[in-house]
């Protein structure tokens, strides 16, 4: 007798997984596409301090009170392929700055991860070939995971990178750089990511200890 799929009829940690990687996958999506992973303050003698935000594509610069209270976003600049943005007469480019380009690789492969993993899932759910198949599953743990780490990797090196570099390569300027809630999201994602992954290694273990009891 062949096993029934469907959301109806799969355990409650594959639907608890479900529930988590479609969260993660769009905390990654609010992550991967605001401009506001980092902020370069430069500070003027007036009220105003002029400020931009960066994210991974793009940039907004605009103005914000030197107490910080108050931030408008005046309008969006794409990063060209070069990698090129800037702040005032401050150039941020992938010939000076490369770790920035090595941020974008790990965090679009942390998000392809994810976004693989909610799609195998899915097909596990609905897909007898796979629902039947523990390598589906063996795959998702892996990519969970994977996917985790690439995403880390990118927060680690923009946030040492992004007060290290601008503040070492521009000496004399004054400057502030701040780390902004883009980032938090992707250590959101990252979070739930391996939350998922484990939710998927307690199916497997119920599993292999249902077969063992056959």
């Amino acid at each position: 007798m062949m096993e029934d799929i469907g959301i109806r009829y799969t355990s409650k940690r594959i639907r608890f997984g479900l529930v988590i990687l479609i969260i993660a996958t769009l905390v990654d999506i609010l992550s991967f596409s605001t401009a506001a992973w980092g902020y370069i303050i430069q500070v003027s003698k007036g009220p105003y301090s002029s400020d931009t935000s960066y994210g991974l594509w793009h940039s907004c610069p605009g103005a914000v009170m030197i107490t910080g209270t108050i931030w408008e976003c005046n309008s969006y600049y794409n990063i060209n392929p070069r990698g090129l943005f800037t702040v005032t007469y401050i150039d941020i480019t992938a010939e000076t700055h490369g770790w920035f380009k090595v941020t974008q690789a790990v965090e679009t492969l942390g998000f392809i991860g994810t976004v693989t993993a909610l799609f195998i899932l899915l097909g596990y759910i609905f897909s007898r070939s796979l629902h039947e198949s523990k390598l589906a599953l063996l795959v998702l743990m892996l990519l969970g995971f994977l996917s985790a780490g690439f995403i880390i990797l990118g927060v680690i090196m923009f946030a040492v990178m992004w007060d290290v570099d601008i503040l070492g390569t521009y000496v004399g300027i004054h400057l502030e750089v701040h780390l902004g809630y883009s980032m938090v999201l992707a250590l959101f994602a990252c979070a739930l990511d391996i939350v998922a992954a484990c939710a998927v290694i307690a199916e497997v273990r119920r599993i292999s200890h249902d077969d063992d009891d056959l």
